[in-house]
């Protein structure tokens, strides 16, 4: 299946560009080139984070729509979470927008509401619903402690860096490959880790920090696997 024709087409166009697209379609040959976002393993260790510092044993996650690439980051958030906290209870909204930062904020302030004392921020208006509920939160993508630093405890951090550094060399090279590029974007190679805890670097128990750092590595080493689940979180 090809990505949608506003790319097909003007690759089939411009034979001699190279085209990189975020797109879990695939890639096109001879020039269109995809990834799919990869961020679940980083979530896996914001979950073990979450899991640690909910004194409730309750967490959340403010989400936009149930698709497969925010599921498989939401339940690797619960995995890890259950690894530092068996019997934890994770609080799921879908706020049926990519980008409605009222609605976030609600949804962040209900689930506090809840109990929920960490909640991971997958839509813009998360980070402020929290720290008006008193409660923290975790970013998503870039690192967002400067949106409410006394409230971001970390971000889950999407690298491009990798992918882009090797597309861009193709080009150089003249050796562009129409290729999945998504095994990029995972900690093996450097795509996708978590931001410095900022303003918690001394509220985050040395112990948990050591615990992160340890299953990161054995992550990025391929000691240990997170194994993606695209499934539909529900609410414990």
């Amino acid at each position: 299946m090809e990505p949608s024709s506003f790319v097909a087409a003007p690759a089939r166009s411009y034979p001699d560009t190279a085209f990189v697209l975020a797109s879990s379609l695939g890639p096109v040959e001879p020039n269109v080139a995809t990834f799919y976002g990869q961020n679940y393993e980083a979530c896996y260790l914001a979950g073990i984070l979450a899991g640690a510092m909910s004194d409730t044993g309750i967490i959340g996650v403010v989400a936009g729509f149930d698709v497969p690439a925010t599921n498989v980051n939401i339940n690797a958030y619960r995995a890890g979470a259950q690894e530092t906290r068996p019997g934890v209870k994770l609080k799921v909204a879908y706020i049926g927008s990519w980008f409605d930062p009222p609605k976030a904020k609600e949804a962040a302030v209900a689930q506090a509401e809840q109990g929920a004392k960490v909640i991971y921020a997958d839509r813009v208006g998360a980070i402020e619903g929290a720290a008006d509920a008193g409660v923290t939160a975790l970013g998503f993508m870039a690192d967002q402690s400067a949106v409410a630093p006394d409230t971001v405890i970390t971000s889950i951090i999407w690298d491009p860096y990798p992918l882009l550094s090797h597309a861009y060399g193709q080009v150089a090279a003249g050796a562009f490959e129409a290729k999945d590029l998504s095994p990029l974007e995972l900690m093996s190679a450097g795509g996708c880790y978590l931001a410095p805890y900022g303003n918690f670097a001394t509220k985050v128990p040395e112990a948990v920090q050591q615990q992160i750092a340890t299953k990161f590595e054995a992550i990025k080493g391929g000691a240990f696997k997170v194994e993606p689940d695209e499934s539909t979180p529900v609410s414990d």
